[in-house]
């Protein structure tokens, strides 16, 4: 019996934890977006370590754009040290470049003529959905006509525009990317009854949202199983930084969060 009420301590501890950054943070949430959707939408993203949301209105670069999507995905696991230049304009030292050539060889995005990714320029509403779509399993071959306006007729009909209201051509802040992100990981695969979050081991809830409370149970047993998965998100994005105790590394693992597999 002491185990269970264990667990639930902890929990509670945790949520308490997640309520408390919350109120600390400037309450700014989308104008369609109710506060605690909003703040639950937020949790799930960070949790996962797909996305920081630090600017809500702050728009989001190709680059970083291609980070998230590798973070919202199983290659996040095994990053690579280095990197290749792929593209004429990131080198292998530019900061995303890792994130670029997997988001690019996966085909969830695609460069420019003259070889160029353009990882400084504004994620497009029209780009995001093909990358979403992409990572469901979707490809050219599913879609006929205009591809750009097939791809979001199927968006909006896999529901994943939920909360998002953007024309193909608009660029995307990180409350829009927040919502994409939780969206698709509560989508169902193509021809598949599992979830997209799934990879990430998250869970719906009776209400066919994802379960934070399943999210906090991962990581703290992830953790404990293999430490060396402390090493997968490869910088700190956990809304427990400063928050929480931390656990000390093993095996010349460096100390991480004990909530979260991130190197702080």
């Amino acid at each position: 019996m002491k185990r269970p009420l264990a667990a639930c301590r902890y929990v509670c501890g945790s949520l308490a934890a997640i309520t408390a950054v919350t109120s600390a943070l400037p309450v700014t949430a989308a104008a369609n977006t109710s506060s605690a959707n909003f703040d639950m939408r937020r949790q799930v993203v960070n949790l996962t370590g797909i996305l920081n949301v630090t600017d809500y209105t702050g728009q989001v670069t190709r680059g970083d754009f291609a980070r998230m999507l590798v973070n919202a995905s199983s290659y996040r696991e095994n990053l690579p040290s280095s990197s290749v230049s792929v593209f004429a304009d990131v080198p292998g030292t530019h900061p995303d470049a890792v994130y670029i050539r997997i988001a690019a060889s996966q085909g969830w995005m695609t460069g420019f003529l003259g070889g160029l990714f353009k990882p400084e320029e504004y994620i497009t509403y029209k780009d995001a959905v093909k990358a979403a779509l992409t990572m469901l399993g979707y490809s050219d071959e599913d879609f006929t006509g205009d591809l750009a306006s097939s791809r979001i007729s199927k968006f909006n009909y896999l529901e994943l525009n939920e909360e998002m209201n953007r024309q193909p051509e608009e660029v995307l802040n990180q409350t829009d990317c927040m919502n994409l992100f939780y969206n698709l990981l509560k989508t169902k695969k193509k021809d598949s009854s599992e979830i997209y979050g799934a990879v990430l081991d998250c869970e719906l809830n009776s209400d066919g949202e994802i379960n934070p409370i399943t999210i906090l149970d991962d990581e703290r047993k992830g953790l404990q199983r293999n430490p060396v998965r402390a090493l997968w998100i490869g910088k700190c994005q956990c809304i427990f930084k400063r928050n929480s105790q931390y656990t000390g590394g093993s095996e010349g693992i460096p100390a991480g969060c004990g909530l979260c597999r991130c190197l702080l």
